[in-house]
């Protein structure tokens, strides 16, 4: 089980049943925490490990929340990952494509700038025959 789950099931379990931000604020009290504790209720619940026992109005927040309690499970069911998470190729298919969108976006920032330089360049070449005509007359 990794430490952060570790820490949540700890502060569900000794403050018994709580909201998540309740568990949230008891570990802010107790530990330098600053990560998002929602998702290790819904890991530790597929691990078996939590469950949810209702709503209730959260002492924190003021707002209906679900009340979490550990169970009597000791031993955690293996967590798989939820099936709608991307997978790692998947996630090496978005950072390829995401490469190609960078270099494409460089080139046309590239384009823009030479584009610049040429409208720039034919402005002053412009000015630079009006300021000739002028010195002539």
């Amino acid at each position: 089980m990794s430490e952060r789950r570790a820490e949540v099931y700890a502060a569900l379990f000794a403050i018994g049943p709580a909201t998540a931000n309740e568990c949230f604020q008891h570990l802010a009290k107790n530990l330098p925490f600053d990560g998002n504790v929602h998702a290790r209720f819904v890991e530790l619940r597929a691990m078996g490990l939590a469950e949810e026992l209702g709503t209730k109005t959260c002492r924190t927040s003021g707002r209906k929340a679900i009340l979490w309690d550990v169970t009597d499970r000791v031993v955690p069911l293996p967590y798989k990952r939820p099936e709608d998470t991307p997978s790692k190729s998947l996630l090496e298919e978005v950072n390829q494509i995401a490469m190609e969108a960078l270099i494409v976006l460089q080139k046309a920032s590239e384009d823009y700038a030479d584009l610049i330089l040429r409208a720039e360049s034919v402005r002053l070449r412009g000015e630079l025959a009006d300021w000739r005509k002028r010195a002539k007359v």
